[in-house]
């Protein structure tokens, strides 16, 4: 009988000249028949890898062939993951960016804490307000400053709404600028533009003072989170160059954390123009405990500080009347509060 007749089991495949092979009777036989007629299917676990954004199918499954077709075999082999961005991370947390939990999208439970947390959240904050304060130049005797581009990053990649382009805008609260160096010409992705500022008082330096420039900020479309930030030169005057400034962020306009602050940076600025500076990386603030976290905590705020503090800073513990804290306070340590909390023991 010919092995086009014969049936191959689960896991193999007619062999590629079945048209032409015979099995060893009048009719064929799985027992007896099997390795004439057939070849073994591919495992999808031993031979083919998953891309990203999908996941292993189980129990164990085969290809279509004897050998995995990448694009053939997808839905043979993977189901699609579900997507970090269904899992809610823990305070002072932020979602990975273009990440995926451990199991198919389909399945109950695709996304949780206790095995997703790491491959899904990192530590950080999403502000919706970033700020760059100048506090001097390459030269002293310079009483304007500039740049062309100031580039906000997360994952090595433009925070999204950080441009013109992707829905951002910005400022210089009482700047003195040009029409066409303005505060937007900083996050328009061209560094042919740029944004100046200037001291209006450009004799301070005669009087032994410093020059006094006013801050650039940005605001984000949303909230969003930044783990490194550099700059752009402008296309003139290397003397103008920043090489001391706090860069600061916000929830809203109205609360301000430290991120980074720069003494001298002119060994990371270039004197090349319209060229990125080297990237800085920012520190992690912290969310600071509610009230109904702590129960006889203060009835407004737990913390003296408020609702955030930066990387470094103490939170004040504070008890209704007639409680003590235990301890003191914690401290933010990169977006980690140490230790996670305190307590109000009755005196």
């Amino acid at each position: 009988a010919s092995c086009t007749t014969f049936t191959c089991p689960q896991g193999y495949v007619l062999t590629w000249n079945a048209s032409v092979s015979l099995c060893l009777g009048e009719e064929c036989l799985e027992e007896r028949d099997l390795d004439i007629c057939c070849d073994e299917q591919a495992r999808c676990d031993e031979n083919y890898t998953c891309p990203h954004g999908y996941v292993e199918k189980a129990p164990i499954v085969h290809c279509d062939n004897t050998v995995c077709d990448v694009e053939a075999d997808l839905n043979h082999c993977c189901d699609a993951a579900m997507p970090c961005t269904n899992l809610t991370c823990p305070d002072n947390y932020v979602h990975r960016p273009d990440t995926y939990c451990s199991l198919a999208a389909y399945k109950t439970n695709a996304c949780t804490l206790e095995t997703d947390k790491d491959m899904c959240c990192t530590r950080g904050m999403a502000l919706l307000y970033y700020r760059f304060k100048i506090w001097s130049t390459k030269s002293s005797d310079e009483y304007m400053t500039q740049l062309s581009e100031l580039n906000l990053y997360f994952f090595n990649d433009y925070v999204v709404g950080s441009k013109t382009t992707t829905g951002g805008t910005a400022w210089s609260l009482n700047g003195n600028y040009p029409g066409k160096e303005s505060p937007i010409q900083a996050i328009d992705e061209d560094v042919e533009t740029k944004w100046l500022d200037e001291d209006p008082d450009p004799r301070k330096n005669r009087r032994g003072e410093a020059y006094a420039f006013m801050a650039l900020t940005v605001q984000l479309p949303t909230s969003a989170p930044m783990d490194e930030y550099s700059f752009h030169t402008a296309n003139d005057v290397p003397e103008r160059d920043p090489i001391a400034w706090d860069f600061w962020g916000s929830p809203d306009n109205v609360t301000w954390v430290l991120l980074d602050s720069q003494e001298d940076a002119t060994a990371d600025v270039p004197d090349e123009r319209e060229t990125e500076t080297n990237r800085f990386p920012v520190d992690i603030p912290c969310y600071l405990p509610l009230p109904i976290h702590i129960r006889y905590s203060n009835d407004t705020t737990p913390c003296l500080e408020g609702d955030i503090i930066a990387n470094g800073e103490n939170c004040t513990a504070s008890c209704r009347e007639g409680y003590l804290p235990e301890p003191d306070y914690i401290t933010c340590v990169q977006g980690e509060l140490i230790p996670g909390t305190f307590a109000c023991n009755a005196v």
